[in-house]
């Protein structure tokens, strides 16, 4: 989680309070940032896979078909009736999309009253003026900011890297956050993100092919 705070927050959020929430795929991360420095770090033994797992049993389907769906149907916050289709292997599957979102809602309500939990342990949301970050693999299920700020009631948005010349076309999604902040960390010269502009050309360069294998591993 500290290598994706270091690809999507900028100096401002680090100094004013912010909170970095890695949904990864068998544990969720928080890393609590105030005044320029880490204030607090916590691990949830939780994340996106315990969701598809859940979908799997809930549906009576095979994992890697639970993944499809809750990456293509599931919404936070419900509001949608009828049925969807997911094609998977030369396959369509047909589920309620009812079901989908009850079954998604109720383990991301449960990562985040334990996030909930650490953030009070940190000193409290009111120590948060820029809120929270969400990066990883499980933040890209639909709806997931609005519902990040009602559970938390705190400003939440999505950690994207972005201002990386070369490598921002492919990695412009949270699931990179991590393998990008890892590119960044190994090139000690390496500005944060606001900064990075104009230093790309010798960021890029240093980084070349490892780029592509982190992005491999983290897809």
């Amino acid at each position: 989680m500290l290598a994706a705070a270091r690809a999507v927050l900028s100096e401002s959020q680090i100094e004013n309070g912010v909170a970095v929430i890695d949904i990864g795929g068998s544990t969720t991360g928080v890393a609590v940032f105030e005044e320029g420095d880490l204030q607090h770090v916590a691990v949830i033994p939780m994340g996106a896979q315990n969701v598809t797992n859940d979908v799997a049993i809930g549906l009576k389907t095979d994992p890697e078909i639970a993944e499809a769906v809750k990456l293509a149907h599931a919404r936070l916050g419900g509001g949608k009736a009828g049925r969807v289709d997911t094609k998977y292997d030369k396959q369509v599957y047909t589920f309620e999309q009812s079901e989908i979102d009850e079954i998604v809602e109720a383990r991301y309500e449960e990562i985040f009253e334990l996030v909930a939990k650490e953030l009070k342990r940190a000193g409290g949301i009111g120590r948060l003026p820029s809120g929270v970050v969400l990066v990883g693999g499980g933040a890209k299920v639909k709806d997931l900011v609005e519902f990040a700020k009602n559970s938390l009631g705190v400003a939440a948005k999505l950690g994207v890297p972005a201002g990386y010349a070369g490598v921002s076309d492919e990695a412009n999604g949270p699931e990179f956050a991590a393998a990008i902040g890892l590119m960044l960390i190994d090139g000690a010269g390496a500005e944060r993100a606001e900064h990075a502009q104009s230093k790309v050309g010798s960021v890029t360069k240093k980084a070349g092919g490892m780029i592509s294998r982190l992005l491999a591993r983290f897809k």
